[in-house]
């Protein structure tokens, strides 16, 4: 890993050594800058899906997790994206690689359900959102009632 040190200076070229200019040595490695970039595609992927612009948001998502691989909700939005997409198998290879990452809420058990009913697998759906019901998520006792009788 490469890194680079800055000194920082004042107004007046004098190493900054009091007050607000005390900050010293920065230490800025590729990886922190990699990070950052992996949250910047992270922020817009998200920017992207509230508008309602999926196929970018799946871009900046998938650059955010090949700059980043542990972001690990970048998994759950793009399987989102996916599923709006209705490209309902990546969105569900998304949300497994987010659970086998550890990565658990009752939203994602909700969507992860409606990608399995899309796709004709109510069985898996009703798993799913009855662990999204388990896990406190209220909105889904009215699918399980519609969808799967209970």
């Amino acid at each position: 890993m490469k890194t680079v040190f800055l000194t920082l200076f004042d107004a007046k070229g004098n190493t900054a050594r009091k007050g607000l200019w005390c900050i010293g040595f920065c230490l800025l490695s590729t990886g922190l800058f990699a990070q950052s970039s992996a949250v910047h595609h992270f922020t817009l992927g998200q920017q992207k899906r509230n508008q309602g612009n999926y196929a970018k948001a799946v871009t900046h998502f998938t650059r955010a997790l090949e700059l980043d691989a542990s972001l690990v909700q970048a998994h759950e939005l793009r399987g989102y994206s996916y599923a709006c997409l209705r490209k309902y198998r990546q969105a569900l290879k998304d949300y497994n690689k987010a659970l086998t990452m550890g990565y658990e809420n009752a939203m994602l058990y909700l969507n992860r359900g409606w990608a399995y009913y899309s796709l004709g697998e109510k069985d898996e759906a009703c798993i799913n959102w009855e662990k999204s019901n388990l896990m406190g998520y209220k909105g889904v006792e009215k699918v399980l009632k519609k969808y799967c009788g209970f």
